[in-house]
């Protein structure tokens, strides 16, 4: 019990010397860096106004969520938090990938018109569904 006291006392010396060395370094630590500011709230009204051009960047233009953050800021002047953008894409409805149920939906389909000997193509939300895509999603999720 003793030598476990000694060794967190040490532990403990140890981190508060490096912490002190950091400081003397002029280095930045977790301690040191200022809290990040909040993200404005925003009302639906506002968000609504942006709606086109997000869904725009977001599904036509198949760019990253954190492109869609950057471009909306810059040109737009929209700060919002990644929680923020991803509720409000949530209440449109916007998605790009397949759900698991969507899958096997289509799956389920396409094995019935296989069967009649009935060739198809699928669309979801609008857009081409690449059975590749759905196979190797079904794959890997099960």
């Amino acid at each position: 019990m003793y030598q476990d006291e000694s060794q967190n006392s040490i532990l403990r010396e140890s981190s508060d010397n490096a912490f002190i060395d950091a400081q003397q370094q002029n280095v930045t630590t977790r301690r040191d860096t200022p809290k990040r500011q909040r993200a404005p709230k925003r009302n639906q009204e506002f968000w609504e106004q942006h709606r086109s051009v997000i869904e725009r960047l977001y599904l036509d233009e198949d760019r990253e969520l954190k492109e869609v953050m950057d471009f909306m800021e810059r040109r737009h002047g929209l700060v919002g938090s990644i929680k923020q953008y991803k509720t409000q894409m949530t209440k449109w409805n916007i998605r790009k990938y397949v759900k698991k149920e969507e899958a096997i939906a289509i799956l389920r389909k396409k094995r019935n018109r296989d069967v009649v000997g009935t060739k198809s193509t699928f669309s979801l939300r609008g857009k081409p569904v690449d059975m590749n895509n759905v196979l190797r999603y079904l794959g890997r999720k099960g």
